[in-house]
C-alpha cells in the first residue's frame, strides 16, 4: 500500500463515489477505481460495496477507516517534520506551479524576486496541475501556483490571473473563416488537447458534456507545443490558451475565440490553512502581487 491509493480510499470514502472522489483528484475514474482495486487485491479483501446507487464501506472497510485517517495524518506529520530537518524553513521556500503559470503572470517574476531577496532559497518545481495539487497537500511544497478549480479543503487561495482558452484552427479549415466557436462547431471535428493531468481537460470536457458534445479528441500530450504542431499539419483543431499563442504565431494557424465565456484558465496563489506561513511566504505573496 502506498500513500496514492491511502490517499484515493479516504476520497472515496468521503465522497461514497469513484466518479466524484476523481474530480477531487483529477483523475480519471478508471485510475482512482484500478488504485482501490489494487490495495483490496494486497489486502485480500473487498473495501466497498458498489450498486448502482454509489459505493458504501464494507464490513473490512468500516473497521479500518479510523486506522487508514490516523496514519494518513501521521505520514503528514513524518513529511513535515523530516521537511523542518532538512531545510532552514526561514531561508527556503519550496514553489510548486502548474505549467505556464509562471509565464502567464511574467518570465521574470522568478528572476525578480531572487534579485531581490537574495537570503532566500527558492525551489521550484513546474508540475502537471494534479500533481501540483498533491504536493500541497502532501506537505511537498509551501505555496503553490494552480489552475482552478481549487477544490481541496483547508486551502486558501488568491485568483492571480484569468485568462481564456482559442480553439487553434489551420487556415485551410472552412471553420478559419469563423470569428467565434461555438460546442456545435466542434461536433466530428478531430481535436488535439493537452491531457487529463491538466484541469483544462476535465473542464473542457465536462463543458462539451453539459453541452451535448462528445467531443472527438484524437490525441492527448502533456506538451502543449505539440496541439500547435499537429495543427499547423493540418491533422485538426487544437485547444490551447490565449497567452500561449503569442509564442506560436505562424501564417498557417488562426487562434479563434471560443462562445464559452464562462470557460476559464484562472490562476490562483494557494497556501495551507492553519500552517504557520513563514517570512519567506509572506515576502513571495508580496512580491506576486506587485505584478497583478
Amino acid at each position: 500500500m502506498d500513500l496514492r491509493q491511502l490517499n484515493y480510499f479516504l476520497k472515496v470514502c468521503d465522497e461514497k463515489s469513484f466518479s466524484k472522489a476523481a474530480i477531487k483528484n483529477f483523475i480519471t475514474q478508471q485510475g482512482i477505481s484500478r488504485s482501490i482495486q489494487e490495495l483490496e487485491k494486497e489486502l485480500g479483501v473487498q473495501l466497498f460495496d458498489r450498486t448502482t446507487r454509489g459505493v458504501n464501506l464494507s464490513a473490512y472497510g468500516h473497521e479500518i477507516e479510523k486506522d487508514m485517517r490516523q496514519m494518513f495524518a501521521i505520514w503528514g506529520n513524518i513529511v513535515e517534520k523530516i521537511d523542518v530537518l532538512k531545510c532552514d524553513k526561514l531561508n527556503t521556500l519550496r514553489l510548486a506551479a502548474a505549467l505556464g503559470t509562471i509565464s502567464a503572470i511574467s518570465y521574470d517574476l522568478i528572476p525578480a524576486f531572487q534579485e531581490r531577496h537574495h537570503e532566500v532559497i527558492l525551489e521550484v518545481s513546474e508540475l502537471p496541475d494534479n500533481q501540483v495539487d498533491q504536493a500541497l497537500s502532501g506537505n511537498l511544497a509551501d505555496i503553490v501556483l494552480t489552475i482552478g478549480p481549487v477544490v481541496q479543503e483547508e486551502i486558501e487561495k488568491i485568483l492571480l490571473k484569468t485568462h481564456h482558452p482559442r480553439v487553434l484552427v489551420n487556415i485551410s479549415n472552412p471553420l478559419a473563416q469563423k470569428d467565434v466557436i461555438s460546442y456545435s462547431d466542434l461536433v466530428d471535428e478531430p481535436l488535439f488537447m493537452i491531457n487529463d493531468q491538466f484541469k483544462v481537460y476535465h473542464n473542457f470536457t465536462m463543458r462539451c458534456e453539459e453541452n451535448g458534445l462528445v467531443p472527438n479528441i484524437v490525441f492527448t500530450t502533456g506538451d502543449i507545443r505539440m496541439v500547435h504542431r499537429m495543427v499547423r499539419q493540418n491533422k485538426g483543431i487544437g485547444l490551447t490558451i490565449d497567452f500561449i499563442t503569442e509564442d506560436f504565431q505562424t501564417p498557417y494557424v488562426r487562434d479563434i475565440e471560443f462562445i464559452d465565456s464562462t470557460f476559464t484558465w484562472d490562476v490562483f496563489l494557494a497556501w495551507k490553512i492553519g500552517s504557520q506561513m513563514s517570512p519567506v511566504c509572506q515576502k513571495f505573496i508580496h512580491h506576486i502581487k506587485s505584478y497583478l
